[in-house]
């Protein structure tokens, strides 16, 4: 418990710094994540005899695949606002291959760190029982331990990067409504910390399947429909200001959650329907997340097409 309330204590109080100071550490803490792995995995491949995981019974790879990719959404939703702050535009003399590996490299970055991982904690977990290896620094001589605080001290500066957009984003959310008090910041920054390190005590890491999936279920629909704004949208080329203006209308509250909802109802009707039709073998194949999502994203498409139609009808009657 006490070592909650520090770590809690600990990213709060990074965040209260503000971005510049998280950045100071941002390029130190990813190579101390890495070094300080690479000698806990060293002592796991050392001082355990090795087990290859093998499966015993069929594999859901649907399920599995949606759970990766999960994970892989919510990461690169956290990092995308610190990656942004380095993108530079396009400029002539750049080749397109040049600028299609620039444009990969933050998914490419984000997938293989979580296959990685996944594949080190499946393997740990089948030669130790356990697959968090920084566990292993409680029976390891000094380096070990040094590196399992390492991973710690990484771990930590890395939730307190990721806190640092939830309160931007919380934020920027409320400034739509009316503009945010001058201690509104310092509160969220307080009070969304204090509600990670509760979930942490809760142990969420124990529910955290089941949590990716409901993150998944919710973020895939509204990626893809963010995608589609943006190309249908021309690249967002309007003034960024037209995207933080004031709401006065009640209604306009709903543009964005509406349709969204409507959608998900929509598409979950139709991967309902379609569960019925087809046999088990297959549906435990398919990713229904992302099938849901590209239904959701789909209905979503024809839906501005027909709003801005009948727009135009109106205009010509």
């Amino acid at each position: 418990m006490l070592w909650y309330i520090v770590l809690g204590v600990l990213q709060i109080t990074l965040v209260f710094f503000g971005m510049e100071m998280l950045e100071t550490f941002y390029k130190y803490t990813a190579l101390l994540f890495l070094l300080c792995y690479a000698v806990l995995a060293y002592y796991l491949f050392t001082q355990h005899a090795f087990v290859l995981p093998v499966a015993t019974q069929t594999v859901d790879w649907g399920k599995d695949i949606d759970l990766v990719l999960s994970f892989s959404l919510l990461a690169w939703a956290y990092d995308f606002p610190t990656v942004t702050r380095f993108c530079v535009p396009l400029t002539a003399q750049e080749k397109p291959s040049d600028r299609a590996l620039y444009l990969l490299a933050p998914a490419v970055g984000v997938m293989s760190a979580v296959f990685f991982m996944g594949l080190l904690g499946l393997v740990a977990l089948q030669m130790t029982g356990d697959w968090n290896i920084a566990l292993l620094g409680k029976s390891l001589p000094f380096w070990g331990e040094i590196s399992a605080i390492g991973v710690i001290l990484a771990i930590a500066h890395t939730n307190a990067m990721n806190l640092y957009p939830a309160v931007t984003k919380l934020l920027a959310v409320i400034n739509v409504a009316g503009k945010p008090h001058r201690f509104m910041q310092p509160a969220i920054v307080v009070l969304l910390g204090v509600f990670s390190a509760l979930l942490a005590i809760a142990g969420i890491l124990e529910f955290i399947e089941g949590f990716l999936s409901m993150l998944g279920s919710l973020l895939f629909p509204f990626s893809f429909i963010l995608v589609i704004d943006w190309y249908h949208g021309k690249y967002y080329s309007d003034a960024v200001s037209l995207f933080y203006q004031r709401v006065y209308i009640w209604t306009d509250y709903f543009l964005w959650s509406a349709p969204w909802a409507i959608s998900m109802l929509i598409s979950g009707l139709v991967l309902a329907q379609l569960g019925f039709l087809m046999a088990p073998a297959i549906i435990h194949l398919i990713p229904w997340q992302i099938c849901s999502a590209a239904i959701t994203g789909g209905i979503y498409y024809m839906g501005i097409r027909f709003m801005e139609q009948r727009g135009q009808r109106r205009k010509m009657a």
